[in-house]
């Protein structure tokens, strides 16, 4: 699960204070695993406006919500605290206990994190055969292996689990027809630095579904591997 980070602002404001430049911050972790800085805890200096700012790095862990706590670190300034949290959304495969972020489109949940379920070493590939790939953008899997049935041109009735994990389905052309009817290509793709051989313009990635597909390439057998930074190829029921 690839963890986030999000820059934390605040500003002092006081009547009583002649100079709001200079006051400790501390932001600390209280509610996740999270770091703050790359640590639980870290402190700032505000600027000559009596801004600190800070990065907060989510956890990677299972959880429904990480906060982080904000307060000046002076026993002559009163201020209260100010928490900071967002609500997180994981579900853990529990066939191999990988975790994957959800996030809701089009009134279903859908899981921004390609499939990275292998069954003990007998099912898809990493893209070269490289598992940080798979770490990255999922595994590669051909459609009997998705579908999990027998032969290519076996009949099945919707929704299908295939190789899903329990509760959840795969995904139809239905699904994927309204993606492209009401989504911009590039509300729908993150990590513009993985669009590394495509004519994808990165400044324009917005990612702001969520859904955060990947260039993860494909795997066809006899022809091999293709297409990673070039395109993400998803199959639908």
């Amino acid at each position: 699960v690839a963890s986030e980070n999000y820059s934390i602002e605040v500003q002092l404001t006081s009547a009583t204070l002649s100079n709001v430049e200079g006051v400790e911050i501390l932001f600390e972790v209280t509610d996740g695993t999270g770091k703050v800085n790359g640590n639980p805890s870290a402190t700032s200096l505000t600027n000559s406006e009596g801004i600190a700012r800070a990065t907060w790095t989510l956890s990677e862990q299972l959880c429904e919500q990480q906060e982080v706590n904000v307060k000046v670190v002076s026993s002559f300034i009163i201020v209260n605290s100010v928490p900071f949290s967002i609500k997180t959304d994981y579900f853990k495969d529990t066939r191999d206990d990988k975790l994957y972020r959800v996030v809701e489109y089009n009134g279903e949940k859908w899981m921004t994190e390609n499939l990275n379920y292998n069954a003990n070493n007998t099912i898809g590939v990493c893209f070269n055969n490289n598992e940080d790939n798979c770490d990255e953008c999922g595994r590669l899997y051909l459609w009997t292996e998705v579908a999990q049935i027998p032969a290519y041109y076996s009949f099945f009735t919707l929704p299908h689990q295939g190789i899903c994990p329990d509760g959840w389905r795969l995904p139809e052309y239905e699904d994927f027809n309204f993606m492209v009817n009401n989504s911009n290509e590039y509300d729908l793709m993150c990590c513009p630095e993985l669009w590394n051989g495509s004519a994808v313009n990165d400044s324009l990635l917005t990612n702001s579904t969520g859904l955060s597909f990947k260039p993860g390439g494909e795997f066809l057998p006899g022809d091999g591997f293709s297409g990673m930074g070039w395109g993400g190829y998803y199959w639908s029921a």
